[in-house]
């Protein structure tokens, strides 16, 4: 892939160029590309051990690269990370609290680590995850989903500009799913850039903008959610006979190709979109038409063909494995 250019660098509220990070022998990262910019929800894809939690590290600061470099908001990071007031807040890994102490209490210490907190920023951020009204509970009492919500107010303490969360639907059920995904949403409304990562594709699908795809710590994919999931996948049509379709299919100058899947389930292709010709087609043939439906690529389709393509064994196993070091 293309390395970002300098306006690419400055514009961009996070840009990696040729980041890496070896330990010993192995790459748990290498050669890394990548740019999100303002008011993207930039989703990092991959499987356990593919690289993404030792990006995110990178990026905020927690270990150092051992190659490459690391932009936020056109500022360059040194060795000390993210050091520039208001503009990024993380999560990285999962949330530890005070179990007896309140959820207001814990976030009050923790914002208080990095710099004097305000009672009304406190408030703001524990009102975004939706957790005033329980906010003098004891943590040992919240939900899982709770306690995620309480680690993301803490990472939105003072207002950042940039929110890095790493995996922050770890473990979550379907109503604390739903809860984070309308919680990013807003927040990017308001004008807050998202970086996060995960290995649940469907989630990454409905909530982000954007997509980078590792395998073994390399980018092997990367543009918007749409971009990825383009694809002529063709029409599922559903028949009363398939005898008749298919000498009708045979005969239609509109269909360019067309498969039998099932005893009565045929996959067409078109030389134009026009469905509505192909249903009409058949049914001036005699064909009885049962449904018919445009199918749909799912990003976890683009990811395990992407990963099948590049690591094969990754696709079998779900695992990444580093690479040997040059």
């Amino acid at each position: 892939m293309e390395q970002p250019d300098l306006g690419e660098l400055m514009s961009g509220a996070i840009a990696l160029r040729q980041l890496g990070k070896r330990y010993g022998r192995k790459w748990a990262v290498r050669g890394l590309d990548l740019v999100v910019e303002p008011g993207q929800i930039y989703g990092l894809l991959g499987p356990n051990g593919a690289g993404k939690s030792t990006t995110i590290r990178m990026l905020v600061g927690l270990i150092r690269p051992t190659a490459g470099e690391v932009f936020v908001w056109g500022r360059k990071i040194g060795v000390n990370g993210v050091a520039e007031d208001g503009g990024v807040g993380a999560l990285v890994e999962g949330p530890a609290f005070y179990e007896y102490f309140s959820g207001y209490r814990n976030l009050a210490m923790l914002a208080g680590l990095s710099k004097k907190v305000s009672g009304t920023e406190l408030e703001w951020a524990l009102h975004q995850v939706r957790l005033w009204g329980r906010h003098r509970d004891k943590v040992g009492s919240y939900s899982h989903g709770m306690r995620q919500r309480l680690a993301i107010a803490q990472a939105l303490v003072p207002r950042p500009r940039l929110l890095v969360l790493d995996e922050p639907a770890q473990g979550l059920d379907p109503q604390g799913l739903t809860e984070v995904r309308e919680l990013l949403k807003e927040l990017v409304a308001q004008g807050t850039t998202v970086l996060l990562s995960s290995h649940l594709l469907h989630e990454v699908e409905q909530i982000c903008t954007h997509v980078g795809i590792i395998a073994k710590g390399e980018l092997i994919a990367s543009g918007t959610v749409a971009e990825l999931l383009a694809s002529d996948e063709g029409y599922e049509v559903t028949v009363a006979s398939a005898q008749a379709a298919t000498a009708a299919l045979a005969q239609m100058a509109l269909v360019r190709e067309f498969s039998q899947d099932a005893e009565d389930t045929f996959t067409v292709w078109l030389h134009e979109d026009e469905p509505q010709q192909l249903n009409a087609g058949l049914v001036d043939a005699g064909v009885g038409v049962k449904g018919l439906r445009k199918k749909r690529t799912e990003l976890e389709d683009v990811y395990l063909q992407l990963a099948a393509d590049e690591q094969p064994l990754l696709a079998a196993a779900g695992v990444g494995e580093r690479g040997e070091a040059p």
